[in-house]
């Protein structure tokens, strides 16, 4: 982030955030390495930094992160960072939504790895919440040129529902899977 001019003096204040006891490093300890990582010292001090942040500059922001992190590592991101980058990436869905096809199709499928990372650890409200921002990434062909992702977002975003118990929700996406999986077996 600290390479783009309009966060020129990011590595600065960082520090100087590190040294007045608002940060702490995590693993490396220099803000001059590639990837060197931060954290808030405490929860409140999270809370009340990004209550400084104007409403509608706070997608603009995650959606800044977000990019940072996925242009490291693309769909491979690594496992510790999965999260994040998803979770960043989501905040600044509308902007996604922007996006030219091929890159709203990467993020889908990165969206498709949290969500099905988040059911394997019983964290279904995370996986839900994964899956539907997946899906919504979903071009209009979707079916058609990407009928995997479709059907795999479409039916671990119900599983997702039904645990979460929202069978209802369940039941409209599998349905969806049969309608759209029988018009493909027509064509």
């Amino acid at each position: 982030l600290s390479k783009s001019p309009k966060y020129s003096d990011l590595s600065h204040e960082l520090e100087k955030a590190v040294r007045d006891g608002f940060l702490e490093f995590v693993g490396s300890r220099s803000l001059h390495d590639e990837l060197t990582m931060t954290k808030f010292h405490h929860d409140k001090i999270r809370e009340a930094a990004y209550g400084l942040i104007h409403c509608d500059e706070r997608e603009r922001y995650h959606h800044d992160i977000g990019m940072v992190l996925y242009s490291y590592a693309g769909v491979e991101v690594e496992e510790e960072l999965l999260f994040s980058t998803v979770h960043h990436l989501n905040r600044g869905v509308s902007l996604l939504l922007k996006f030219p096809s091929e890159k709203r199709i990467s993020i889908a499928q990165l969206n498709l790895r949290a969500g099905t990372r988040a059911i394997q650890q019983s964290s279904f409200k995370s996986a839900y919440s994964y899956l539907k921002v997946g899906v919504e990434l979903l071009l209009e062909d979707s079916w058609e040129n990407q009928s995997k992702l479709s059907i795999n977002l479409y039916f671990l975003l119900s599983k997702a529902a039904y645990a979460l118990g929202s069978i209802d929700d369940a039941k409209i996406m599998l349905k969806t899977i049969i309608e759209k999986v029988k018009k493909l077996e027509d064509m």
